[in-house]
């Protein structure tokens, strides 16, 4: 069963891409690198849809792909990386 969300479809998915980017500033939760040093940015479940996350806006954050490859389909308290919250580096 799909998250209820208020934007849906294909065209509700990207603008919903966009609206996470947005509030997260454009960087990555994890270590704060921006799309304007030319960081490719993704969409990155903090808790992983493999462990029951869902697709609700509450539990999508912005993370680079270095980031998001690194964490894979971990539980962030198992992500063991420099960065381990994903408010880091948000200013």
């Amino acid at each position: 069963k799909r998250a209820s969300t208020a934007i849906s479809g294909p065209i509700g998915y990207l603008k919903k891409r966009f609206v996470i980017f947005e509030r997260d500033g454009f960087k990555c939760r994890y270590c704060g690198r921006s799309a304007e040093t030319g960081v490719v940015l993704e969409i990155d479940h903090v808790k992983p849809r493999a462990f029951g996350g869902s697709d609700d806006m509450e539990n999508l954050v912005t993370a680079c792909h270095e980031c998001n490859m690194g964490k894979a389909d971990r539980l962030l308290e198992d992500y063991k990386a420099i960065y381990t919250t994903p408010t880091s580096g948000i200013t």
